[in-house]
């Protein structure tokens, strides 16, 4: 059984009512959902790795195979990318 406005709320738990004059933010107003994107560009790459030839084969960069040198670039480039997602998000969040 329902109440008029909606269903009820289980015992225990506390609804927020959203501020009066302030209507909810919209997915494009996020600012983590805006940059997502930059998230997904090294894992994509790291992933997707075993579709390229000129990686995934018996090549060697700087004397290690190429497949290591790759994934171990893209595993250094992690942390650059998120500190420029967590920048982007912290100017568009201001």
């Amino acid at each position: 059984m329902s109440a008029p406005g909606g269903p009820l709320p289980r015992a225990g738990c506390q609804l927020a009512a959203p501020a009066p004059g302030v209507a909810p933010r919209s997915m494009e107003e996020v600012p983590a959902v805006r940059h997502l994107w930059l998230l997904l560009v090294p894992f994509v790459m790291i992933l997707g790795v075993s579709f390229i030839p000129q990686i995934n084969g018996p090549h060697l960069w700087f004397g290690l195979p190429s497949l290591l040198v790759w994934i171990l670039a893209w595993t250094l480039a992690i942390t650059p990318v998120l500190v420029l997602y967590e920048r982007l998000s912290q100017r568009a969040g201001q």
